[in-house]
């Protein structure tokens, strides 16, 4: 027994091929006999009399068809088969999403080429809408090659036709409300940043134009699942191609206006409000998910299946959270090693007076009539996540036994203290172990100075160059009276470039200690290393020939992280035996990239060291297996040996490679570098 006079009419037409003509057909017999059964019931029949009348009487699908204008269900060409519909289909899809992608990049293009102010776009998005274009017009020529509304489809084709249908337009819907959120989350991410980072016009720019790939997925998908639609909706009848078409250009309205309602919020408010875009962005959330759910209710009337679980998609999303997920815990500050560096004592050592001038940012520390003692340390790579704390204990351990053993007067680390490289160190957080560094030199009690390495403020690192360099501030001498790091930095090239004097006793300079940023990467390719630049070495040159007017016979150092391209030129030297260069010590053991991992591109500070004549010593990190010391052309050269437990793999099992250099300065400014292997003081 049927439950109602459309499942009757579901099981007469279960056979026929479906149509558009087939299925418009069946909906005019559904009504018809809607209308039988009706008139049944208002003669007195009761429900089941009315319902067996309309069986007896219209139980084939011959005198179903007969009751409406006398045509039958028909067949006007071959049923198209499964694999057929398949295969078209999937050309289908594939043409509307070559169509969406250049359709959004020349979308995108626009958007930028208006931020910027750049009519150069002009040209871009004109290429990108003909390409577009002509990716459409193929959509169009299957269209004529098969009409839609002359489909013809068997039963297995049918079904895969009906799931198709429900599918993409669930799809077209959800991508509505994704490209409202899409659209929240770019404002929110972008303009909120902005306002509280008082960016520029041109920084503003950049950071647009970085996270445009938000919107551009939202349309992306909007232009996609409409194109599939119009070849799904035009092989549906009518009716059901009207409604669905209302409910979706009701549904972009009320998108549509909820952005225009947000955007003027901003507007009005973003001076009001210390963060309008907050409101903004958690406003979109709860207007996403009562609009999912109302969506919900209101669509089953126009779906055979209301709700689908793409497993694909499932696996998509899940990873996607999982990712997440992670990336979340990885930025988590964890500080396991609380405890130990709670219980670091101070070490014993000669204490000098140190100076800050708040107008040069220079320090200057008081040596006595003894030595004073320098010791350099780099590339302790400190991850700060849970499971690489062991290897951190390793590396404090090291620092600590080094420091103890020279018990220098003054501690230089030449970059990549921290290293916050995801699923290598399991943490991205590069400023947790930033804060235990500067606790365990405070707990030790001796003065240290820093300059940054290619590692210590990466991309997707939880703090950025302005992050980190705050942070050191907020962790330098004012509060903790032995990090030596600057207020105010020279405004060139650079996160962090200063001098540091070393005074004697009678105000004479015995040292000046140049630490300065050889940056990170270019980011034209992968591991494409910076160098030190142009108006970094004519700061450095108008600061020696300021001393020098000063002090003519003045002595400097100079201290920096990927090494010069003139580290190369002396090993290569060395390695033939030339007499123009004098070796001290060390060997380089660097095989992971090259020997000598220095930028591609030259710069001019080794050149300019040696014309004025005042720095004698470079020290670099950078190559963790290389600690080479030589001299060249009147400068040298040493490579510090790192300590690194972590970054490298299997660098945790290698010991030869792992130390400091001890570098002691003489009343005279004349210095003595050693070499101290961790080996020879464990």
């Amino acid at each position: 027994m049927f439950k109602s006079v459309k499942e009757l009419v579901e099981k007469l037409f279960e056979p026929v091929a479906y149509s558009r003509k087939n299925e418009e057909l069946k909906e005019k017999a559904a009504d018809l006999l809607e209308k039988e059964y009706s008139k049944q019931k208002d003669s007195g029949l009761t429900d089941i009399q009315a319902m067996g009348y309309v069986m007896n009487r219209y139980g084939s699908l011959d005198s179903v068809c007969r009751l409406g204008d006398g045509s039958g269900a028909s067949d006007d060409k071959a049923p198209m088969t499964l694999k057929a519909f398949k295969k078209l289909f999937r050309r289908i899809r594939i043409l509307s999403m070559l169509t969406s992608i250049f359709f959004t990049s020349a979308f995108m293009a626009a958007f930028q080429g208006i931020v910027m102010k750049s009519p150069m776009y002009i040209i871009t998005v004109t290429i990108y809408m003909t390409i577009g274009t002509g990716f459409f017009m193929l959509f169009r020529k299957i269209r004529k090659k098969h009409p839609y509304e002359s489909i013809c489809l068997e039963k297995d084709a049918k079904d895969k036709f009906f799931f198709c249908r429900d599918r993409h337009a669930i799809r077209l819907i959800n991508s509505l409300f994704l490209l409202v959120g899409l659209l929240a989350y770019f404002v929110s991410l972008t303009f909120g940043r902005a306002k509280s980072d008082s960016m520029s016009y041109d920084e503003l720019t950049v950071l647009v134009n970085m996270n445009m790939t938000l919107p551009g997925i939202g349309v992306f998908l909007v232009i996609k699942y409409l194109l599939d639609n119009v070849f799904l909706l035009g092989a549906s009848p009518e009716k059901h191609r009207k409604s669905l078409l209302r409910y979706a250009g009701r549904l972009s309205a009320i998108c549509g206006a909820f952005c225009i309602i947000s955007a003027l919020f901003v507007i009005l408010f973003r001076d009001k409000l210390l963060n309008p875009f907050v409101p903004v962005y958690f406003g979109t959330a709860i207007f996403i998910v009562i609009g999912l759910f109302i969506s919900y209710r209101k669509r089953k009337p126009l779906v055979r299946r209301n709700f689908y679980i793409s497993k694909p998609l499932a696996v998509i999303c899940a990873a996607a959270v999982l990712m997440i997920s992670v990336v979340r815990r990885f930025q988590e500050d964890v500080y396991v090693l609380q405890p130990y560096l709670m219980q670091i004592s101070k070490v014993r050592h000669e204490e000098h007076e140190i100076a800050y001038d708040e107008k040069t940012g220079v320090y200057t520390i008081e040596a006595g009539d003894d030595d004073f003692k320098i010791l350099h340390l780099t590339d302790i790579h400190i991850g700060g996540s849970v499971t690489s704390s062991y290897k951190d204990y390793k590396a404090f351990e090291a620092c600590r036994a080094l420091i103890e053993y020279t018990a220098p007067d003054l501690v230089v680390v030449t970059g990549d203290l921290v290293f916050p490289m995801g699923i290598m160190s399991f943490s991205l957080n590069n400023e947790a172990p930033v804060i235990q560094f500067a606790e365990f030199m405070r707990n030790l009690g001796i003065p240290w100075a820093f300059t940054y390495g290619n590692h210590d403020t990466e991309s997707m690192a939880t703090g950025n160059r302005t992050d980190i360099n705050e942070l050191y501030k907020s962790l330098s001498f004012k509060s903790s009276e032995n990090l030596l790091y600057p207020y105010i930095s020279p405004d060139i090239t650079g996160r962090c470039n200063q001098m540091i004097k070393i005074e004697n006793p009678d105000g004479s300079i015995r040292q000046a200690l140049f630490l300065i940023d050889s940056n990170d990467y270019t980011g034209e390719s992968i591991n494409e290393y910076d160098y030190i630049h142009d108006d970094q070495v004519d700061w450095y040159e108008e600061q020696v020939e300021t001393l020098q007017a000063e002090q003519p016979d003045v002595r400097s150092m100079i201290f920096f992280h990927i090494p010069l391209q003139q580290y190369r030129t002396a090993y290569e030297l060395y390695m033939e035996g030339s007499s123009d260069v004098t070796y001290f010590f060390g060997e380089n053991n660097e095989e992971m990239i090259e020997k000598v991992c220095c930028s591609d591109y030259p710069s001019k500070l080794f050149d300019t060291a040696a014309a004025l004549g005042s720095t004698k010593a470079m020290f670099c990190g950078h190559d963790h297996y290389n600690n080479l010391s030589v001299e060249y052309r009147g400068i040298r050269l040493t490579y510090g040996m790192s300590i690194d437990y972590l970054a490298m793999p299997g660098i945790d099992k290698d010991t030869a490679q792992r130390g400091g250099e001890l570098i002691t300065i003489g009343k005279d400014g004349e210095f003595e570098i050693s070499q101290i292997p961790l080996t020879e003081i464990e």
